[in-house]
């Protein structure tokens, strides 16, 4: 007779948690967003304008976004980045991301 015994050993993969910021009345909304190392945020045009996203560190820029397109991007370190559209950066559409470490 044979006994198969099974082990199962149950390890945190970090799954990455999503999050959604929209553009639209020359705003991002939320402004500012607070989320963990390799999460996601997609960001959604939801306006008639047309819009993208640009960073600076780390180096991020999005093609234009027509109504209804999105973007995404996984930030893989900590720390804090403050983003804006470059059509409408005069108009202070812009954003900040605070990253923790877990």
């Amino acid at each position: 007779m044979r006994v198969i015994i099974t082990f199962c050993l149950f390890i945190n993969l970090g799954f990455a948690e999503i999050y959604n910021v929209t553009m639209s009345d020359m705003k991002f909304f939320p402004e500012v967003l607070r989320i963990k190392k390799n999460d996601i945020v997609i960001f959604t045009n939801t306006s008639n304008s047309i819009h993208n996203v640009v960073s600076i560190k780390p180096k991020i820029v999005s093609p234009y976004l027509l109504k209804g397109h999105t973007f995404r991007v996984k930030f893989l370190n900590p720390g804090k980045v403050d983003y804006y559209c470059e059509l409408h950066r005069a108009m202070l559409m812009k954003g900040t991301i605070f990253i923790s470490e877990n």
